[in-house]
């Protein structure tokens, strides 16, 4: 009888096995969460090429490469449908609102000088939208840039560029959709700094 003593330890082993096998589940889980914003992959196709766009410097800080969030309602485009207006358009009868628009804008936009030391250049484009009584009703990144400074600078100049003047009725109902290409360029053989908004 005492031979049959040590036999019931032998359950020892099977609490191993469960601490074996949660071990294994955080695997697939991990690949499946799609990376955030914070993990953005400088290696990919960010910014346009063209003539005058540059692509971002892999060398840059992970902040800089990062693609702020946009400033937008959810579920969509703010309630507005349809195609938002180019702030270049052709149509005359936006022009002169769309000329007080921009000039608005460019007051508050800058070259980042972590950008312009680093001779990074890029292109974006920005939805916005404008209320009735000029305050900015929706903002949104639609293309980024591929370096987060130069997101942030443009988005910036929108929002602090509100007040906006009132939409006259003659261009909007309700909400003015508008679209701005907001472009950094560094001009060839000098030290200037170029900023376009179309």
């Amino acid at each position: 009888m005492p031979s049959e003593l040590p036999r019931p330890p032998e359950p020892a082993p099977t609490p191993s096995k469960p601490a074996e096998a949660p071990a294994a589940e955080p695997t697939p889980a991990a690949k499946a969460s799609p990376p955030g914003p914070d993990h953005a992959d400088p290696s990919g196709p960010r910014a346009p090429e063209g003539p005058g766009l540059g692509r971002p410097r892999l060398d840059l800080p992970a902040a800089m490469l990062r693609r702020p969030p946009g400033g937008g309602t959810q579920g969509g485009r703010g309630g507005v449908e349809g195609e938002p207006v180019p702030l270049d358009t052709p149509d005359p009868k936006f022009k002169e609102y769309f000329d007080l628009i921009r000039e608005k804008i460019r007051k508050n936009w800058g070259y980042p000088r972590e950008a312009a030391d680093r001779g990074i250049e890029g292109q974006l484009l920005i939805e916005f939208h404008i209320a009735k009584d000029g305050q900015l009703d929706y903002l949104e990144l639609r293309r980024t840039s591929g370096v987060g400074v130069l997101d942030e600078y443009a988005m910036n100049a929108v929002r602090l560029s509100q007040p906006f003047p009132p939409v006259p009725d003659a261009l909007a109902k309700n909400v003015l959709a508008i679209s701005g290409l907001f472009r950094y360029q560094i001009v060839t053989g000098s030290s200037l700094l170029n900023q376009i908004l179309r």
